[in-house]
């Protein structure tokens, strides 16, 4: 049986792009493949369906060139399907909800169930620009497979057991921009992956297509290809079993931005499909061993951890509303910095005192604003000044 990461591992090495991007693109594509026919045994469902946005800088980390080197691998192993059937998935690059419902409607029809849909776009922009379309997204994701919905203009739409998997990419910048302006709020943003990177691993001028990668992407192709005959319900060592429930039960994320983008609260699902997909790409195997949840641990703190970078890159651009506030009004104290009671003043009501604290302490660990506790003949001053002026002499730790 072989290992599909390990081998793309080695198919993409070499390359421009960062691994990070390299293994999201492999988890949401290559377990795409498989759908909802493999499933985790729990009360509300569990699938492989991925909802994953590769987020750099723009032009900075070759985000399309993780991006378009799933979907070829992808594309060959559909295309050498002998007999196309439901269990086949189905390749779409950008749709409008009309669009979409018919395609999938359509399949359903002629298969009597929904096939795997995998979307790539190497522009969230280009997929998410219709309020509709992201909460429709949102209701595949979590619906229980089943879709039916009558429209006025377009008829009935029938979904039976689908699977929609997403990989896309954009900019922070846009990423900001989408959260207000495309309603991609917490119900959608909890529901994405966003693996982020600064830039390029190196810079490689002749990207060579050697005999061996050849060779590795039939490999691949061959494989990912397999995958179509998994399914079953996923059994669980005792090992990750306890492990995960103790994680579970203690896990706290205090940072208000992934408190706002929904990423707490929809975590320990990343980590369990990730888990899941371990096991079926590393072992091609209906049982999770501490190895898969290992790794999913791993790869999703990785992205928790990432997400820091982010969301600094939201708020710098005024996206993230109660950010922007507090931001705004610690700046206006100039050099000297601002009391905390002049700055609770200055805000009024506009944030609850809860939001206000979350919102401080992710600044101060974002390095935005710095604090200072200056004693004086009475109580002590809390001071905080914006980073524009630089630190306080002898500044206390975040």
């Amino acid at each position: 049986m072989p290992d599909i990461i390990d081998l793309h591992a080695e198919y993409t090495e070499g390359g421009e792009a960062p691994e990070i991007f390299h293994w999201w693109c492999l988890m949401g594509g290559a377990t795409g493949y498989v759908g909802r026919r493999v499933t985790l045994g729990l009360q509300y469902g569990l699938w492989n369906s991925h909802f994953i946005c590769l987020v750099a800088p723009s032009g900075a980390s070759r985000k399309s060139t993780a991006l378009f080197s799933v979907k070829k691998i992808l594309r060959a192993a559909i295309d050498g399907e002998e007999n196309p059937d439901a269990s086949v998935p189905i390749l779409i690059g950008e749709p409008t909800r009309a669009a979409l419902l018919g395609d999938l409607g359509r399949a359903t029809e002629e298969f009597g169930t929904t096939p795997p849909a995998i979307i790539i776009n190497d522009e969230a922009g280009n997929i998410f620009d219709d309020p509709k379309f992201v909460r429709l997204l949102d209701s595949l994701y979590t619906g229980d497979g089943d879709y039916d919905r009558t429209t006025e203009h377009s008829g009935r739409f029938e979904l039976k057991e689908q699977s929609l998997s997403v990989l896309t990419c954009t900019t922070p910048a846009w990423l900001g921009s989408a959260l207000e302006q495309y309603g991609f709020g917490e119900g959608t943003m909890g529901r994405f992956v966003f693996p982020y990177a600064e830039g390029r691993t190196k810079k490689v001028a002749w990207p060579m297509k050697t005999e061996r990668k050849k060779e590795l992407f039939k490999q691949l192709t061959t494989s990912v290809r397999e995958l179509r005959h998994m399914s079953g319900v996923m059994s669980v060592d005792k090992g990750p079993y306890k492990k995960f429930q103790a994680w579970y039960e203690s896990y706290e994320n205090n940072d208000p931005a992934l408190k706002v983008s929904g990423w707490e609260s929809r975590v320990h699902t990343h980590v369990l499909k990730c888990a899941m997909g371990s096991a079926m790409l590393r072992r091609q195997e209906v049982h999770m061993r501490m190895s898969d949840l290992e790794e999913a641990f791993e790869r999703t703190m990785e992205v928790e951890n990432l997400l820091w970078a982010v969301h600094q890159n939201i708020q710098m651009n005024g996206e993230l509303k109660e950010v922007k506030i507090v931001e705004t009004a610690v700046k206006s104290g100039g050099e000297p910095g601002i009391r905390l009671t002049a700055l609770r003043n200055k805000i009024g009501r506009r944030i609850g005192g809860r939001q206000f604290d979350d919102t401080i302490e992710h600044l101060r660990k974002s390095k935005v604003i710095h604090f200072q506790e200056q004693k004086t003949k009475g109580r002590p001053v809390k001071m905080y000044r914006h980073a524009d002026y630089g630190p306080f002499p002898k500044e206390e730790p975040a």
